[in-house]
């Protein structure tokens, strides 16, 4: 006889209110990304086409909310292009970065955040240091040395 395993609640997309702080925000989104888990299992749930518009990105975006499946770095970055686009303060772009472990050369891609003088980031990795920086550096190229310094 087969068991019945218990149903898993989805994650739930975070609520952004107006009162809250851009930090809060983010951290909120970070959060929701994180509880998605990243996808270890080899498999690609989503196709992400770089050269798509965004408009049909923002549409994967959705249906990664809707499905609630694992997601890899890149998968994070358009879902995180989608939750941060009501909060027009930020400016965000890509940041692209590679590093290795015992002779092995891995990508990575976080959404980079830029508000009030200060650098951060949203994202998801293998390793935790490689993803969620919060707002607080002033120099970009630290932020970045900062997502990579685990190495």
């Amino acid at each position: 006889r087969g068991q019945v395993l218990p149903e898993v609640p989805a994650p739930t997309p975070p609520i952004l209110r107006s009162t809250y702080s851009v930090s809060e925000k983010l951290l909120l989104i970070q959060d929701y990304i994180s509880k998605l888990q990243y996808d270890y299992t080899g498999c690609q749930f989503f196709e992400i086409k770089k050269n798509r518009p965004l408009c049909r990105l923002m549409d994967v975006a959705k249906s990664m909310i809707k499905e609630a499946l694992p997601i890899k770095c890149l998968e994070a970055v358009i879902l995180s292009l989608y939750l941060t686009t009501d909060m027009i303060a930020i400016q965000r772009f890509p940041l692209a970065f590679k590093t290795s472990f015992e002779n092995n050369t891995y990508k990575h891609i976080v959404l980079a955040i830029y508000y009030n003088g200060r650098f951060g980031a949203l994202g998801l990795s293998r390793r935790d240091t490689l993803m969620y920086k919060e707002l607080k550096t002033r120099d970009p190229l630290r932020s970045a040395q900062g997502i990579r310094k685990v190495l």
